[in-house]
């Protein structure tokens, strides 16, 4: 879990948004034992600011965030 909060605080600090965090989303490289987050094309580069609403739903609906039901999100 750490190793995907790490992973989302570095998009989040270089201005992305993921939109799409579920289990198929992150892998495990055993090699170098670390999480990785895949998947990228649902994600925001608008230089991604804390309080923006975003206003694309994107993601399944069973890991979709309650908020993103009403049409806007920050």
């Amino acid at each position: 879990m750490k190793g995907i909060l790490e992973g989302i605080e570095y998009l989040h600090l270089n201005g992305f948004v993921h939109r799409d965090i579920t289990p198929g989303n992150v892998i495990y490289e055993k090699s170098i034992k670390k999480v990785k987050i895949i998947d990228l094309s649902t994600c925001k580069d608008t230089k991604f600011q804390p309080h923006r609403k975003l206003l694309t739903l994107t993601g399944n609906d069973i890991y979709r965030a309650p908020e993103m039901f009403d049409r806007t999100y920050s």
